[in-house]
């Protein structure tokens, strides 16, 4: 999917889901969304965006926030892998303030995100020592949708938590 602004005339969010209002993802996948602006998978403004048990990898965003960006309204992650996204200016997986409800995994985050690595099972990488998940290709992992599989664990690092299994 792609969002762009139609003949350059204006930029557009969210490569797959601009959202106003509530929002629930559940058991989802995002990859290989675009947007030219920010949100390369979702851009969310106001109300409450709730995802769960969800893996947003290889998006890009011509600004921020190549895996979800946040401009306005509540952002609660649990469970969920957000990391190997692209966002040309800042933030590559998540650009606004999000509520850790356990268990992620950020692969670049950025201190005002709100997750902090090692609180709440949450584990979060730094532009200087990004956390790679080790995903496979987007593939038929025997669910009624693609996946990126869980490879494994990384350089020792025990991760056992429950996120993102598709």
């Amino acid at each position: 999917n792609r969002a762009d602004g139609g003949g350059g005339s204006s930029v557009r969010q969210g490569g797959a889901i601009a959202s106003n209002g509530d929002i629930d993802i559940l058991n989802s996948t995002f990859s290989a969304n675009a947007a030219d602006s920010s949100g390369g998978a979702i851009h969310h403004q106001d109300g409450t965006l709730s995802v769960n048990h969800a893996t947003f990898t290889s998006n890009s965003a011509g600004l921020s926030g190549g895996g979800i960006s946040l401009s306005s309204g509540t952002g609660q992650l649990r469970n969920t892998i957000v990391a190997g996204n692209i966002a040309s200016t800042s933030n590559p997986d998540l650009n606004g303030t999000f509520m850790s409800l356990g268990n992620n995994l950020i692969g670049i985050g950025n201190p005002s995100d709100g997750i902090t690595d090692g609180v709440t099972g949450d584990l979060e990488g730094t532009s200087g020592s990004p956390i790679v998940p080790l995903l496979g290709l987007l593939a038929d992992n025997g669910g009624s949708t693609f996946t990126h599989a869980l490879l494994g664990r990384q350089d020792g690092d025990d991760l056992t938590y429950s996120a993102a299994v598709d």
